[in-house]
């Protein structure tokens, strides 16, 4: 069997939360040659100045974002930058024959009055700079959209809270378990989602001891939660969710909520949901009476979900347990590369924590 030769990649945003993280999961990943890193500020510098754990393991120069030389290393694109950025490169790449998967908002939807009114919600007015990309982009969670994956050379990776709630309720939607119209999410989430840049309500003196609901009901992940659920289902969901911040650093915990409907209340939902997820390879199933913590999937792109059935209330409860910074963000990224090539999913991702 011949050798596979290595793809040629580059990160744009290497400084960032998201972007360390890839780096860290590429350089340990067999088919991976890291040929540009590249930002908008510290170029000329070494990564392992700014970073020393990489020292010996990667101490490439940064590369200027501006300067487009970098176009000319590299196949492969991992955009960790902020939303409104890979949409400003994401046209010339596509000429250029160089895939991408992007880190934002940009690329999670086929139509732009979806993108609109996302972008609305995170104070971005500027129109979108490329829309005719966007039909063809995929929507990057694999556990529901791996056959566009694999066929896209533009994907949009999910937001980090839309991919634990997702993957709590896609099961209950696409077997019509439960009531559409009676979704509930109260997600609490890591400091670290909030992103590397400086922020008041985020201080230490702010958010130790101290938790934070925001945006209740009208967080952009919402938009990408209905979008991907109704096309599970058989009708449109309507979703209430809440996000809170918590005084940790990173992972995200999701309570989904959801009223079974009248002919699947003898339903065993836990072997429901074993089934639906029995050949994906990061995402794990418990019952009501295993205890699961967010420090079980730390530092790892697995989702954990736990399934219980509430017979007073009639509501299905899951559980769902992710690294926002894996799972929700660089893991499921490397992951989503690996479909777009082939490669094992797996590949590169497959590493066990210390614990505790």
């Amino acid at each position: 069997m011949p050798k596979q030769k290595k793809i040629n990649v580059g990160i744009i945003g290497c400084l960032g939360y998201g972007g360390i993280g890839t780096i860290e999961l590429l350089l340990s990943h067999p088919y991976v040659e890291l040929t540009a890193l590249i930002n908008r500020t510290e170029f000329g510098k070494k990564i392992s100045d700014l970073f020393p754990h990489l020292l010996g393991h990667c101490d490439q120069t940064i590369l200027n974002m501006d300067d487009t030389k970098w176009q000319n290393r590299i196949e492969m694109i991992f955009c960790a930058t902020p939303d409104g950025v890979a949409q400003n490169w994401a046209a010339q790449c596509y000429k250029k024959g160089i895939r991408m998967i992007d880190f934002s908002g940009d690329f999670r939807f086929k139509r732009i009055e979806n993108y609109k009114i996302y972008a609305s919600r995170i104070g971005r007015e500027s129109p979108h700079a490329c829309p005719e990309l966007l039909k063809g982009s995929a929507y990057g969670l694999p556990e529901i959209n791996r056959i566009n994956i694999k066929k896209s050379s533009l994907v949009g990776n999910p937001g980090c809270f839309a991919t634990a709630c997702i993957l709590a309720m896609a099961p209950a939607l696409k077997e019509n378990l439960v009531d559409l119209k009676t979704l509930i999410f109260d997600g609490k989430t890591g400091i670290s989602g909030a992103g590397k840049k400086p922020n008041p309500l985020y201080h230490y003196p702010e958010i130790y001891d101290n938790m934070r609901s925001y945006k209740i009901n009208r967080h952009q992940h919402v938009l990408e939660i209905k979008n991907q659920l109704s096309q599970l289902s058989s009708g449109a969901p309507a979703v209430d969710f809440t996000p809170s911040v918590m005084p940790v650093n990173r992972g995200i915990l999701v309570s989904a909520y959801a009223k079974a409907l009248p002919a699947k209340i003898n339903a065993d939902f836990y072997k429901i949901y074993r089934k639906f997820y029995q050949n994906e390879p990061f995402v794990r199933v418990f019952s009501k009476n295993d205890a699961l913590c967010t420090a079980d999937v730390r530092g790892t792109n697995f989702c954990h979900l736990s399934v219980n059935y509430n017979a007073e209330t009639n509501s299905l409860i899951v559980i769902s347990h992710i690294d926002n910074l894996m799972k929700g963000q660089a893991g499921n990224a490397v992951q989503n590369f690996n479909i777009m090539y082939g490669f094992p999913e797996d590949t590169g991702l497959n590493k066990l924590m210390p614990h505790p």
